[in-house]
């Protein structure tokens, strides 16, 4: 047995109730982005295609009655999530006007931090990067 925990994913047939999917669907509605509080909550958003080489890093070097913890250290708010993609869906739109802010969740978290040095110790790294300045996947080099 081997346990692993990751969170944030982002990528290609995402579930659509998620933070990103669930923005780009309200955009492309010309509806706004719904963001929980003043959006300065950070989360670390990972590419599912760096999930994959982690499990399958943890599968072929990982140890039996372990856990390891799937993440990156790529921060962002929210807020600058909604932003950036507003800009990359609507780009002539006044990103202020797609961005709604709503009642915070109760007892919603202001980060979600993950330890990935035992993942990291077992020879995997991400791939992908979230870019700071705009909502793109960066090759890490």
């Amino acid at each position: 047995v081997i346990v692993t925990r990751g969170n944030n994913v982002y990528g290609p047939h995402q579930y659509p109730e998620k933070a990103i999917p669930k923005f780009i669907l309200r955009l492309l509605r010309g509806l706004p982005c719904c963001v929980h509080g003043a959006g300065e909550a950070l989360r670390n958003y990972m590419h599912v295609s760096d999930v994959v080489t982690a499990f399958d890093t943890i599968l072929h070097h990982g140890q039996g009655f372990q856990d390891y913890n799937i993440g990156t250290h790529f921060e962002i708010s929210m807020l600058d999530v909604a932003r950036q993609l507003v800009a990359l869906v609507l780009p002539r739109a006044d990103v202020d006007d797609m961005v709604e802010h709503v009642p915070d969740r109760m007892l919603n978290d202001m980060r979600y931090s993950m330890d990935n040095s035992k993942l990291c110790a077992l020879g995997w790294k991400p791939k992908k990067k979230i870019c700071k300045d705009k909502w793109t996947v960066c090759e890490e080099i």
